[in-house]
C-alpha cells in the first residue's frame, strides 16, 4: 500500500476511536447524573409536574392556668388544620444564576460540539473525497 493509504487509514482509525470513545464518556456521564438508562429502548413516562398542597396538624397547646381543665377533661378542643406554604415560594433558588463554574462549562461544551462538528465535516469530506 502506498504512504498516502496507511495515512488515510490511520486518520480514520483516529477519528472512530475518538468519536466511540467521546460517545462512551458522554454515556457514562450522562448515567452518573440522571441515573442508568432503560436497556428496552424507550423512556419512562415524565414525572408529573403539579405539586400537591401540604397541609399541618396543629393542636393547641394544653392551658397551664390554674384550674383549668378541671372537670372538662383533658385536649382543650379539636385540633386546627394550617395550610403550609409551596415548595419554592421563599425566593430564588439556591444556585440560581451563572456562576463561574457554569460559564466554564458551557464554554467548553461548546468548544468541544465545535470540534465534534469540524471532525464529522472533515470525515465526510474525506469520504466524499474517496467515493468521488
Amino acid at each position: 500500500m502506498s504512504r498516502y493509504t496507511m495515512t488515510l487509514l490511520g486518520l480514520l482509525f483516529m477519528a472512530a476511536f475518538g468519536i466511540f470513545f467521546g460517545v462512551e464518556i458522554a454515556s457514562r456521564g450522562m448515567e452518573r447524573i440522571q441515573g442508568p438508562f432503560p436497556a428496552h429502548g424507550y423512556t419512562q413516562p415524565p414525572v408529573p409536574t403539579t405539586v400537591p398542597t401540604q397541609t399541618s396538624v396543629r393542636t393547641p397547646p394544653p392551658s397551664t392556668a390554674p384550674g383549668a381543665g378541671i372537670g372538662k377533661g383533658q385536649g382543650g378542643g379539636a385540633p386546627t388544620v394550617t395550610p403550609l406554604p409551596p415548595i419554592g415560594a421563599g425566593g430564588p433558588a439556591v444556585g440560581a444564576g451563572d456562576s463561574g463554574i457554569n460559564k466554564l462549562g458551557n464554554g467548553i461544551g461548546d468548544l468541544l460540539s465545535g470540534m465534534a462538528q469540524g471532525t464529522i465535516r472533515t470525515v465526510v469530506g474525506i469520504f466524499d473525497g474517496i467515493v468521488n
